[in-house]
């Protein structure tokens, strides 16, 4: 497997950390490439400028190739050339479970989302077992016969 380490303006990339849901890859464009030159950066990494869609204008993130993935599937770049032998350490700190085999590419796990079949079930267990309580109305109370004030004669 090849894993791009570069990618050209206007490519389509795909990057976590998006959503809520970390798990889940968010597609965008590439829209400028450039290197910092500043104390504390390594001068011969390229940082990309992706654009995400939305619906109020495009989200614009500062990412590298580790962090950005060739692909829908995943995983990100620098993830990639891990193997299970000889990079425990860094897939530990990285949160991965390390005690598994690690088989990014070749793994077939159904997704958590239930399907239709599944919903439409669970609606129709829901209609059918649902037990509400009886409605109850509050009474009417007849309009209160308003104030009568005793006038008194003016005096001329």
């Amino acid at each position: 497997m090849t894993i791009r380490k570069r990618y050209n303006i206007g490519e389509t990339v795909w990057i976590y950390g998006i959503y809520v849901r970390n798990d889940v890859a968010v597609q965008g464009q590439v829209v400028h490439r450039f290197n910092l030159k500043f104390e504390g950066f390594d001068p011969t990494v390229e940082h990309y400028v992706i654009a995400i869609d939305s619906h109020i204008e495009p989200l614009i993130e500062v990412r590298t190739w580790e962090t950005i993935s060739q692909d829908e599937h995943g995983p990100v770049g620098g993830l990639r050339g891990l193997n299970d032998t000889t990079d425990r350490k860094v897939l530990a700190k990285t949160g991965f479970n390390v005690s598994e085999p690690i088989d990014f590419l070749d793994s077939d796990e159904e997704s958590d989302d239930p399907t239709p079949e599944q919903i439409y079930a669970a609606m129709e267990r829901s209609q059918q077992t649902a037990v509400l309580p009886p409605l109850v109305l509050k009474e009417t109370r007849p309009a209160k016969q308003p104030r009568r004030y005793n006038k008194k004669p003016r005096k001329p």
